[in-house]
């Protein structure tokens, strides 16, 4: 919310422009001058559509299981031998164990398709290998060959599909905001700076903008990121709905002063992290 000071004729022209917003989420502007830095999307999708990183990690890892096992079933129905359902399961439960090893389910944000796909050959790669060491005491060579002759191509193939839709939705996701998690920084240190810089450099989160009660001793902004007010601004501030989690980089050894934020950000209902 607007001061008093704010709607008086002789206010400040920095402080009269503190309240222009802009069409996405509000954030005050600078006369001339662009405040929406450069980790803000053009547009910004509220907390509740959301989606989890963990939850969807657990859903393609699912999907794998399943398609891991269905390559299994009907390779046992293309082949014939008494030990094909232990080759097949062996098969499985390695490939899987080597797609969580690859990291198959980080999707980075600068990986492009054939990339992850490749790294998804590599794991099918060394599950075979695995196999073929695992099993040739209980298993004959041949008939061994033979087996994972059959699965390879057909669970590679399910597997493969799988991951190339997966990817192309983690892009669309994090194309429209729906996975990238928007932060707001409250204080102006060398620790915002470092976690900034650090975002910066992987992208793999959306840095709205900065609060500091300091205004006169923070500077305007931090690599770009602008300094958006103080506490009270961001208590009222129309951004807030957009917000995953409220970072405090207040030094450590000022208790007093990360207590009195603790308290007066606690009426929020974003996740707070020190």
């Amino acid at each position: 919310m607007s001061s008093l000071a704010d709607l008086k004729p002789n206010a400040p022209p920095e402080r009269r422009a503190r309240r222009q917003g802009d069409a996405t989420a509000g954030s005050w502007v600078e006369p001339g001058r662009d405040r929406r830095g450069p980790l803000r999307p053009s547009r910004l999708t509220p907390t509740r559509l959301r989606l989890s990183g963990r939850v969807l990690t657990r859903f393609f890892q699912g999907g794998d299981a399943l398609a891991l096992a269905g390559g299994g079933f009907l390779a046992a129905s293309l082949t014939h031998g008494a030990n094909v359902f232990l080759i097949y399961g062996s098969a499985a439960v390695v490939t899987f164990a080597s797609l969580r090893l690859f990291d198959c389910y980080k999707f980075g944000r600068r990986e492009d398709l054939p990339t992850h796909l490749m790294r998804v050959t590599v794991c099918f790669a060394v599950a075979v290998a695995m196999c073929f060491a695992l099993l040739t005491h209980f298993v004959g060579v041949l008939m061994l060959a033979a087996a994972l002759g059959v699965w390879t191509p057909m669970a590679f193939l399910t597997v493969a599909a799988a991951h190339g839709v997966w990817w192309l939705n983690v892009k669309r996701w994090r194309a429209n905001g729906r996975l990238t998690p928007n932060l707001v920084i409250v204080g102006a240190t060398g620790a915002a700076e470092r976690l900034i810089s650090a975002i910066l450099e992987t992208r793999e989160a959306n840095v709205l903008g900065v609060f500091d009660d300091r205004i006169a001793e923070a500077p305007p902004e931090l690599h770009g990121v602008p300094l958006l007010g103080g506490t009270d601004e961001l208590l009222a501030h129309r951004i807030m709905p957009f917000v995953d989690r409220i970072v405090l980089t207040v030094p450590t050894g000022a208790r007093e002063r990360i207590h009195n934020l603790l308290e007066r950000l606690a009426v929020l209902p974003n996740e707070i992290t020190l």
